[in-house]
């Protein structure tokens, strides 16, 4: 087992938030599918019960009613959803440094070697808590890869394309287990062996795409693992 420090627990709280705010969503187009079933079987009513005005007002209430709900759960969703105007243009690197620096008290404990490296002035456009949450959950992820193994190290690395500011987060651990895949990386662990909530990387993910990017997992030449975060320039 790992000796990896924890998460703190505002990333812990963040990465419930989140999961939360994805159930709630998921349940609420689920909820909507069955009231549209319901809406177009009140209104099979009505068009059945001509004449018949107990039927159509039972229709019209049916109809109404699961109408109500559904507007209800709209604007619970609308409650549950961040601001996309809370996004702001930020500097990669500095963000890259910052990140890193919430984490290199645990780092160094675990003898973990941590860089940033890569190019500067790569502007992106992020919800900056989102961006924190995203990389600070990739470094705990790197942190409990690396504890207890000999000559750990980390880098992130900062560059971009034309569209996109990309950040790689890369680690010489022992990569994923059987060379697992993506899928598998990204998939959330309700409980672990020890505990844990293993749902940081699905939070990760799921962040990177609700900013407009995406968050991809790759193996490193020669053993370990690289997370590469890729955000719109801003």
């Amino acid at each position: 087992m790992s000796d990896a420090a924890p998460p703190p627990e505002w990333l812990d709280r963040a990465n419930r938030l989140a999961t939360t705010a994805w159930l709630l969503s998921t349940t609420v187009h689920d909820a909507n599918n069955i009231l549209q079933v319901i809406s177009g079987n009140a209104e099979l009513i009505e068009e059945l019960a001509a004449g018949n005005e107990m039927l159509l007002k039972r229709g019209r209430a049916i109809a109404e009613n699961a109408h109500r709900a559904s507007a209800l759960l709209g604007e619970l969703l609308d409650f549950a959803r961040e601001k996309a105007a809370d996004a702001a243009v930020v500097d990669l690197r500095q963000m890259a440094e910052r990140s890193l620096g919430l984490r290199m008290y645990a780092m160094r404990k675990l003898r973990i070697a941590a860089t940033v490296e890569g190019e500067s002035d790569v502007r992106v456009r992020v919800r900056p808590r989102d961006f924190l949450q995203i990389v600070v959950n990739l470094l705990v992820n790197t942190e409990r890869a690396l504890g207890g193994r000999p000559d750990p190290a980390m880098k992130i690395v900062v560059g971009g394309d034309a569209a996109h500011g990309m950040l790689a987060v890369e680690d010489n651990g022992p990569g994923l287990p059987g060379g697992g895949s993506a899928g598998d990386v990204f998939a959330p662990r309700i409980g672990e062996a020890d505990g844990r909530l293993g749902i940081g990387l699905a939070v990760a993910h799921r962040l990177a795409s609700r900013c407009g990017g995406a968050l991809t997992y790759a193996p490193r030449f020669g053993g370990g693992c690289v997370f590469t975060l890729s955000l719109p320039r801003g």
